[in-house]
């Protein structure tokens, strides 16, 4: 999921102004749509880590994520292709690009956690390594896609693909099932060791 997110994220940040170009709307306003979704990102970054903080779920966090990802890049594309450029197009855009900011940038500092927590005791850098590099082989092959049918005037089709990845990502969550003590930290885990070694060292 953490590949998954940032590939489609960084897609959709680095094609934006192509992807929304063919259906009437100017740099300027691609801009806005990237300041949405930047915003968007900080707030839901923001958000969903407390959440996971206090309550330590990281499956339904980064489940709610995902769906949330493929509805409003659904909207996104349904907004492009029948609205186009006109004032609820771009305000229901706007509304898209910032709930895919929401959603989209916390699933990479939350997947990227799960995986230290379930990797234990892989090292973090490793761990980090292969995400990262997981995200950006995902995202440059579906920028190159995408690239490829905007060159050919299929930018629908290229829209229905910019989110693909989301639901790859909600399906790679959905069969996410570790075991409950897996997201036990280290830390944790060592004291509950040592609580359990006492009784039988005092027997």
């Amino acid at each position: 999921s953490f590949a998954c997110g940032l590939g489609s994220f960084n897609t959709l940040s680095t094609l934006a102004a192509q992807l929304v170009g063919p259906f009437g709307f100017n740099s300027d306003a691609a801009s806005a749509f990237g300041v949405a979704c930047t915003v968007g990102g900080v707030v839901g970054a923001a958000v969903m880590s407390v959440i996971v903080g206090l309550t330590g779920k990281h499956k339904p966090v980064l489940a709610t994520c995902c769906v949330n990802c493929v509805i409003f890049s659904a909207l996104a594309t349904l907004t492009v292709v029948y609205l186009g450029n006109s004032s609820r197009g771009f305000t229901l855009l706007l509304v898209a690009f910032a709930g895919l900011g929401f959603s989209a940038t916390p699933l990479m500092p939350i997947s990227f956690e799960a995986a230290v927590v379930v990797g234990h005791p892989t090292g973090e850098g490793t761990l980090a390594g292969l995400c990262m590099s997981g995200g950006q082989v995902l995202g440059i092959t579906q920028t190159l896609l995408i690239g490829e049918l905007l060159q050919r005037n299929r930018a629908t089709t290229a829209w229905m693909l910019s989110g693909g990845l989301f639901v790859v990502a909600l399906l790679a969550v959905c069969l996410f099932n570790p075991k409950k003590e897996a997201f036990t930290l280290p830390d944790e885990r060592s004291e509950c060791d040592s609580h359990s070694e006492e009784p039988s060292s005092s027997a």
